[in-house]
């Protein structure tokens, strides 16, 4: 967790822990009960767009320099994101503004 928190990507701890980018996603991916909750909070619907979303992607609103760890998976910090709009939060300013004003 510290070397994601650092600012690291999943690619990179892969890398450094000789495991794959996919399995390092899986072990820092949210609690079963935290991602349930917030889909129940979306009403499953990305946060986005609006779009009805049968499994959302849990996008970390914010990954470094948190305080703490847990604040890492933390109901706060997750939007509940489509596949495309998960994919644009990576890539787009505007929609990482737009994810910001909603906490």
């Amino acid at each position: 967790m510290k070397l994601r928190l650092d600012g690291f990507t999943y690619a990179a701890i892969g890398k450094k822990m000789e495991l794959s980018r996919q399995r390092i996603q899986q072990l820092l991916r949210p609690p079963a009960d935290t991602y349930n909750a917030m889909s129940r909070r979306a009403a499953n619907h990305c946060e986005a767009c609006g779009v009805l979303v049968r499994q959302g992607h849990a996008h970390h609103r914010q990954n470094r320099g948190l305080l703490m760890a847990d604040d890492f998976n933390d109901l706060k910090n997750l939007s509940y994101l489509c596949l495309s709009c998960h994919r644009s939060a990576h890539g787009r300013e505007n929609l990482k503004m737009f994810l910001e004003k909603k906490t």
